[in-house]
């Protein structure tokens, strides 16, 4: 119900985004470049949490820590302290549990 409105307009006018539909809306450049900086601004977090489990899946399914550099690299935080001379340890699944299990 509330779209439609806004469909007609967009198809009549040819507005391709947000931007463009407001300032259509409110006759001003400004409120466009307001919307548009207002949703990089939004974006931009979303964008670094997906570049972040990008690298955390990437370190994980190569078993390597070159995942854990770019991981570094990419937030900046670097307490990575490697040692790339040495291979990888695989990683099993299920993990194993140090602490054994008592039977009664």
């Amino acid at each position: 119900m509330l779209l439609v409105p806004i469909q007609r307009i967009t198809r009549t006018y040819q507005l391709t985004s947000l931007a463009d539909l407001f300032a259509f809306r409110f006759r001003s450049r400004w409120a466009g470049t307001l919307v548009t900086l207002v949703s990089l601004l939004a974006v931009l977090p979303l964008l670094g949490i997906q570049v972040q489990t990008l690298s955390e899946a990437i370190n994980i399914i190569t078993f390597s820590q070159a995942g854990a550099a770019l991981h570094c690299f990419l937030r900046g935080d670097c307490r990575f302290r490697g040692d790339f001379r040495r291979p990888p340890q695989p990683v099993s699944w299920p993990p194993r549990h140090t602490a054994q299990r008592h039977r009664v």
